[in-house]
């Protein structure tokens, strides 16, 4: 999603939900904002792919937390399978 102006007059931003690929739920966001001279809508459109493909990279690495949680004893891992 866009927002011009809409927060703060004189800036813009860019952004894309994480979403958990297992339970298809929003778990954060990623965003790149700045002032309108710098993020006119046609840079805006320029960058909102790059801002689309770090969220599903996170969202790729999000199960990883769970692992690396369990591993320093902080939570159960829970297997699906037992």
């Amino acid at each position: 999603g866009t927002s011009i102006e809409e927060g703060e007059p004189g800036t813009c931003a860019v952004g894309c939900a994480i979403v958990d690929p297992q339970t298809r739920r929003a778990i954060g966001t990623v965003s790149v904002a700045g002032p309108v001279a710098r993020l006119p809508p046609e840079r805006i459109a320029a960058i909102a792919p790059d801002v689309q493909a770090t969220a599903a990279e996170i969202a790729d690495l999000w199960p990883s937390r769970k692992v690396m949680e369990a591993m320093m004893g902080q939570t159960p891992l829970k297997v699906a399978n037992g």
